[in-house]
């Protein structure tokens, strides 16, 4: 059974935002709310992490896709290489001397070069981490919504405080001018010798209280009004009264029925075990062989300096090639019994988000 807590505050929530369709003239509770929706961190926090995520199914298509890749490169060589050219004996002493001289050779060359792959047979890899990245995607929606759904109410709390307090605020301003002129009514009938004294003391009392009520009246508004500035973005102004709620369902079990549907703590926790179980597949799909295919074609061209040679080389090469996993060391062992236990907690968070 579905916590009740969590269907009222999701049915309140619903029932309020569909009974705002008035038009509006002043700040009203339509306008608190659509500026929140606008402003509020948290909610541009969570659409950021949500188009993060939907980024993740892009990535995990990318899969099923080719991949092609271009190179280019040049090079520059010199060499020196020391010869001995001739045997004199220049000095007369009987010993020939040597003379050396050297010689050296320049060769440039460029290459350019493209490849171009394809997986063929993943054993599911990637169909799987596709569906990982979907429930992954629907899962962040409805944590977005069940975002969207905790800043509207906190809205609409605040709203209520703050037009409640200036309420309160007005009646105890007014209870405390009332028990003014009591006092000096009071006081000027025992000027007269009509009541005594205690009478006056009452009197004193009761307006001592009020300005006391009068007191905390004013610090709570203070406080609901911080509290609303906080959610909506800016301080309450003269804020019109909320409108009134819309006929909920009175069946408290259709009410359990639609927040199973449709609460999005409950669909969130599904997606996630789907995603789980997706992972699961992924995992043990680590087992099997994968097929890929490859092909390339490059070029270079070499100029061999002094010999006054250009060589020119083309080369093609594709084929296939089959991978098969024999030993990982236990890794492939230790990420399906890692996706069994993920998907064990998610089937739990399931179980306690319908409770």
């Amino acid at each position: 059974m579905l916590k009740r807590s969590r269907v009222l505050a999701s049915a309140a929530v619903v029932a309020v935002m569909t009974g705002l369709g008035a038009p509006a003239w002043a700040e009203t509770l339509q306008d608190a709310i659509a500026l929140a929706y606008r402003t509020n961190p948290n909610l541009l926090a969570q659409r950021a992490t949500q188009r993060a995520l939907d980024e993740t199914v892009v990535q995990a298509r990318s899969g099923l896709r080719p991949t092609l890749s271009a190179s280019a490169g040049v090079d520059y060589t010199r060499s020196d290489f020391p010869t001995v050219t001739q045997f004199v004996d220049t000095n007369n002493d009987g010993v020939p001397d040597t003379q050396v001289s050297s010689s050296s050779s320049e060769t440039d060359g460029a290459n350019v070069g493209v490849s171009l792959s394809q997986n063929i047979w993943t054993a599911g890899r990637t169909s799987r981490a596709i569906d990982q990245a979907r429930a992954s995607v629907l899962a962040g929606r409805e944590n977005l919504r069940e975002i969207e759904q905790s800043v509207m109410l906190s809205v609409i709390q605040a709203y209520v405080n703050v037009t409640r307090d200036m309420e309160i605020l007005r009646i105890r301003q007014e209870n405390l001018t009332v028990l003014q002129r009591q006092l000096e009514e009071t006081s000027a009938r025992f000027e007269v010798g009509e009541i005594t004294r205690t009478d006056v003391a009452q009197a004193e009392a009761s307006q001592a209280q009020s300005e006391a009520d009068l007191a905390n009246a004013q610090a709570q508004l203070s406080t609901s009004r911080a509290a609303y500035a906080a959610v909506v973005g800016q301080s309450p102004a003269d804020l019109e009264a909320a409108p009134a709620l819309p006929v909920v369902p009175t069946d408290f079990d259709v009410a359990i029925e639609t927040a199973l549907q449709r609460n999005p703590a409950v669909l969130s926790a599904t997606y996630t075990l789907q995603g789980a179980e997706a992972a699961v597949a992924a995992a043990r799909s680590e087992y099997l062989p994968s097929v890929r295919a490859t092909a390339s074609y490059g070029g270079s061209t070499n100029d061999l300096g002094d010999l006054g040679e250009l060589a020119d080389r083309r080369s093609f090469t594709a084929g296939a090639t089959l991978s098969v996993p024999l030993f990982t060391g236990g890794l492939n062992a230790s990420r399906v019994a890692q996706a069994l236990e993920q998907a064990n907690a998610a089937q739990i968070g399931v179980e306690g988000e319908r409770r």
